[in-house]
């Protein structure tokens, strides 16, 4: 799946059969943590978006995390959770993973999330979260950070996994800095982004 606009490739997607991926051992979160932001139109942390997820992310020294039990807009016919909710969450973890590494607003460059159960559990929390040791530069310039993360249940079990690049600099901060400071009591925002402080 390739999205145009014009003749500039905004997006690109594919399948494929995972090559018998076995899950490693994954970081499910802290107990304690800041609570990171929430916007109000985001499919992930949308506070007001009636199909979104509402879900707010939590960080800590070691990483960052989500525990959320979908709502319907996000279950299939039959209760399971919809595989869609995937990307969305992972996405959204990765994205704060790289900007809390580079301590820079961005944006997510590409994915490549592999779902290891066919079917999604039907009741329950799940859980995405990545710890920044396992956030890495990809580029010589560091502007582009690869983040390795998990879904899974609260009771460890990994549902999915992900390698998520994203790219952040100072042109992206420059836009997104105003929003994330009015939204973050200002020790919250001083750990998040101590450089626009």
């Amino acid at each position: 799946l390739t999205i145009w606009q014009g003749r500039h490739i905004l997006t690109s997607g594919s399948v494929a059969p995972l090559d018998g991926e076995t899950p490693g051992v994954h970081w499910w979160g802290g107990t304690g943590g800041l609570t990171l932001p929430m916007s109000e139109d985001c499919l992930a942390c949308g506070a007001r978006n009636p199909l979104g997820l509402q879900v707010a992310l939590v960080f800590d020294d070691e990483g960052v995390w989500a525990r959320v039990e979908p709502r319907t807009p996000w279950r299939l016919h039959d209760g399971r959770l919809h595989p869609a909710l995937v990307p969305v969450l992972l996405d959204e973890v990765a994205w704060w993973l790289g900007a809390l590494v580079m301590k820079e607003g961005g944006l997510t460059n590409r994915l490549a999330i592999s779902i290891l159960e066919a079917d999604l559990p039907a009741d329950g929390v799940v859980v995405a979260a990545g710890r920044f040791d396992r956030v890495t530069r990809v580029d010589r310039k560091g502007a582009f950070w690869r983040s390795e993360l998990a879904l899974g249940t609260t009771a460890g079990k990994a549902l999915a996994t992900a390698s998520i690049i994203f790219r952040g600099g100072p042109e992206y901060s420059e836009r997104q800095m105003p929003y994330f400071r009015s939204r973050a009591p200002l020790e919250v925002f001083r750990r998040m982004f101590p450089n626009y402080v």
